[in-house]
Protein backbone atom coordinates (compact mmCIF):
# COMPACT_ATOMS: atom_id res chain seq x y z
CA UNK A 1 0.00 0.00 0.00
CA UNK A 2 0.92 3.58 0.43
CA UNK A 3 3.05 3.61 3.32
CA UNK A 4 5.02 0.57 1.85
CA UNK A 5 5.76 2.90 -1.23
CA UNK A 6 6.45 5.70 1.15
CA UNK A 7 8.65 3.62 3.25
CA UNK A 8 10.86 2.59 0.37
CA UNK A 9 11.28 5.57 -0.86
CA UNK A 10 11.96 7.20 2.25
CA UNK A 11 14.65 4.64 2.82
CA UNK A 12 15.94 5.17 -0.58
CA UNK A 13 15.86 9.52 -0.38
CA UNK A 14 17.35 9.46 2.87
CA UNK A 15 21.34 9.19 2.52
CA UNK A 16 22.68 8.31 6.11
CA UNK A 17 19.18 7.64 7.81
CA UNK A 18 20.33 3.65 7.93
CA UNK A 19 23.73 4.70 9.98
CA UNK A 20 21.82 7.24 12.50
CA UNK A 21 18.94 4.73 12.83
CA UNK A 22 21.83 1.88 13.68
CA UNK A 23 23.88 4.35 15.95
CA UNK A 24 20.53 5.10 18.01
CA UNK A 25 19.73 1.19 18.50
CA UNK A 26 23.59 0.88 19.46
CA UNK A 27 23.44 3.76 22.44
CA UNK A 28 19.94 2.96 22.91
CA UNK A 29 20.10 -0.94 23.49
CA UNK A 30 23.81 -0.92 24.82
CA UNK A 31 23.89 -4.75 26.50
CA UNK A 32 22.58 -6.02 23.14
CA UNK A 33 24.97 -7.98 21.21
CA UNK A 34 23.46 -7.27 17.77
CA UNK A 35 24.47 -8.85 14.68
CA UNK A 36 24.79 -6.46 11.78
CA UNK A 37 21.74 -8.66 10.02
CA UNK A 38 19.40 -7.85 13.11
CA UNK A 39 21.08 -4.12 13.45
CA UNK A 40 19.80 -3.63 9.77
CA UNK A 41 17.11 -5.37 10.17
CA UNK A 42 15.42 -3.60 13.30
CA UNK A 43 16.70 -0.14 11.69
CA UNK A 44 14.83 -1.15 8.65
CA UNK A 45 11.39 -2.30 10.09
CA UNK A 46 11.82 0.75 12.58
CA UNK A 47 11.84 3.05 9.48
CA UNK A 48 8.88 1.56 7.67
CA UNK A 49 6.68 1.93 10.82
CA UNK A 50 7.44 5.38 11.03
CA UNK A 51 6.20 5.92 7.55
CA UNK A 52 2.76 3.63 8.45
CA UNK A 53 2.41 5.49 11.29
CA UNK A 54 2.73 9.09 9.25
CA UNK A 55 0.05 7.67 6.52
CA UNK A 56 -2.15 6.49 9.24
CA UNK A 57 -2.30 9.69 11.19
CA UNK A 58 -3.80 10.98 7.39
CA UNK A 59 -6.92 9.07 8.42
CA UNK A 60 -7.65 10.99 11.34
CA UNK A 61 -10.11 13.58 10.75
CA UNK A 62 -12.20 10.36 8.95
CA UNK A 63 -12.19 8.22 11.64
CA UNK A 64 -15.50 7.43 14.01
CA UNK A 65 -16.21 5.27 16.11
CA UNK A 66 -17.57 2.80 14.12
CA UNK A 67 -14.66 2.66 11.39
CA UNK A 68 -12.16 2.62 13.90
CA UNK A 69 -12.00 -0.87 14.65
CA UNK A 70 -10.66 -1.47 10.76
CA UNK A 71 -7.39 0.12 11.95
CA UNK A 72 -6.65 -0.04 15.61
CA UNK A 73 -8.09 -2.92 17.65
CA UNK A 74 -9.29 -2.46 21.86
CA UNK A 75 -7.68 -5.01 23.61
CA UNK A 76 -7.85 -4.77 27.21
CA UNK A 77 -10.51 -2.24 27.53
CA UNK A 78 -11.55 -3.93 30.30
CA UNK A 79 -8.61 -3.43 32.98
CA UNK A 80 -8.79 0.19 31.34
CA UNK A 81 -12.66 0.20 32.62
CA UNK A 82 -11.44 -1.23 36.21
CA UNK A 83 -8.42 0.92 36.72
CA UNK A 84 -11.02 3.92 36.00
CA UNK A 85 -13.78 2.24 38.58
CA UNK A 86 -11.25 3.44 41.19
CA UNK A 87 -12.16 7.20 40.23
CA UNK A 88 -8.76 8.34 40.32
CA UNK A 89 -7.78 8.37 36.64
CA UNK A 90 -4.83 5.98 34.82
CA UNK A 91 -1.94 6.90 33.29
CA UNK A 92 -1.32 5.70 30.31
CA UNK A 93 2.83 4.87 29.24
CA UNK A 94 3.74 4.80 25.18
CA UNK A 95 6.74 5.01 23.44
CA UNK A 96 7.28 7.60 21.32
CA UNK A 97 6.70 5.61 18.12
CA UNK A 98 4.37 3.60 16.63
CA UNK A 99 0.61 4.60 16.69
CA UNK A 100 0.22 6.95 19.76
CA UNK A 101 -2.16 9.47 17.36
CA UNK A 102 -4.11 6.36 16.32
CA UNK A 103 -4.68 5.48 19.93
CA UNK A 104 -5.37 8.65 21.11
CA UNK A 105 -8.65 8.71 18.55
CA UNK A 106 -9.62 5.35 19.88
CA UNK A 107 -10.04 6.61 23.10
CA UNK A 108 -11.21 9.87 22.21
CA UNK A 109 -13.46 8.30 19.92
CA UNK A 110 -14.79 5.85 23.14
CA UNK A 111 -15.64 8.36 24.93
CA UNK A 112 -12.72 8.44 27.44
CA UNK A 113 -11.35 12.18 28.26
CA UNK A 114 -7.80 12.25 28.33
CA UNK A 115 -4.60 14.77 28.39
CA UNK A 116 -1.68 13.97 26.43
CA UNK A 117 1.62 14.67 27.71
CA UNK A 118 4.62 14.40 25.52
CA UNK A 119 9.03 15.07 26.33
CA UNK A 120 10.42 15.90 23.32
CA UNK A 121 13.86 17.55 22.45
CA UNK A 122 17.25 16.89 22.29
CA UNK A 123 19.48 16.28 25.00
CA UNK A 124 21.88 19.23 26.31
CA UNK A 125 24.74 19.85 24.31
CA UNK A 126 27.20 18.63 26.97
CA UNK A 127 25.05 15.33 26.99
CA UNK A 128 24.24 14.96 23.43
CA UNK A 129 26.29 11.62 21.93
CA UNK A 130 28.88 11.84 19.94
CA UNK A 131 27.55 12.08 16.10
CA UNK A 132 24.35 13.13 17.19
CA UNK A 133 23.40 15.90 14.84
CA UNK A 134 22.43 19.09 16.64
CA UNK A 135 18.43 20.24 16.65
CA UNK A 136 16.98 21.55 13.31
CA UNK A 137 16.06 24.88 13.01
CA UNK A 138 12.07 24.09 13.37
CA UNK A 139 13.53 22.41 16.29
CA UNK A 140 14.69 24.94 18.15
CA UNK A 141 12.14 26.98 16.76
CA UNK A 142 9.33 24.50 18.28
CA UNK A 143 11.04 23.96 21.56
CA UNK A 144 11.29 27.63 22.34
CA UNK A 145 7.53 27.98 21.16
CA UNK A 146 6.48 26.03 24.02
Amino acid sequence: GLSSVGARLRWWATPGLEARMIQELRITFPAIQWTERTLHRVARSASDLQVQCHVEELLLGRLTRRNIGLYMDFEGREHLDAALDHGRGVVLVYPHAGAIMLMIALLSLHGYPFAQVAARGFPPPDKRPPGMRPPSWFARKARAAR
